[in-house]
């Protein structure tokens, strides 16, 4: 709960956990290329990881590549909303 180490004041705490969240997040776009390639390239792009395609897949899986101070940019909806 992310939250709760805001209100706690724990912001080294705090950027550890998003951190990983982000790296996680990373993961599962490459992981989605072969079956959702729209939406994997919709999270990688909100990632700041865009020169992906450039980098053998040995490189993208290891941890931590997403580098300190990342800028990341709000995605286009993931998937069309359903009325």
């Amino acid at each position: 709960r992310p939250w709760e180490l805001a209100k706690l004041g724990e912001s080294e705490r705090l950027h550890r956990v998003l951190g990983n969240l982000a790296e996680v997040l990373r993961h599962v776009g490459f992981m989605l290329i072969p079956f959702m390639p729209t939406t994997a390239e919709k999270i990688l792009t909100a990632l700041g990881q865009d020169g992906w395609r450039s980098e053998r897949l040995v490189n993208l899986q290891e941890w931590g590549r997403l580098k300190k101070g990342t800028v990341l940019t709000k995605p286009d909806h993931l998937f069309p909303q359903i009325e």
